[in-house]
């Protein structure tokens, strides 16, 4: 089993301007905030990203320790947590 999970995309940053020349350009990893998670500076982060290969759909990491362990699913896995989340099933 591997412990590396590969995202999918780079994506060029909107900060890196539109001139051409390769300056201060950067470009970062597709991994997506939560809309949830707020900024209330609380921590209850996450941030999911797809995934390379086709046995991990999607990761998903702790905001406050990107470089930590890195959960991986498949996407219909994904899928079904987001739609019970949105449902509001794990409201108390």
């Amino acid at each position: 089993m591997s412990t590396h999970i590969e995202v999918s995309a780079w994506r060029k940053s909107t900060r890196s301007g539109s001139g051409g020349s390769g300056n201060n350009c950067v470009e970062v990893g597709a991994w997506r905030k939560s809309s949830r998670s707020g900024s209330g500076g609380t921590g209850n982060c996450i941030e999911v990203a797809a995934c390379t290969d086709s046995a991990h759909g999607v990761a998903i990491r702790d905001t406050k320790h990107r470089e930590g362990a890195t959960l991986a699913t498949d996407r219909p896995e994904w899928t079904s947590f987001v739609a019970a989340v949105r449902s509001g099933a794990f409201d108390a």
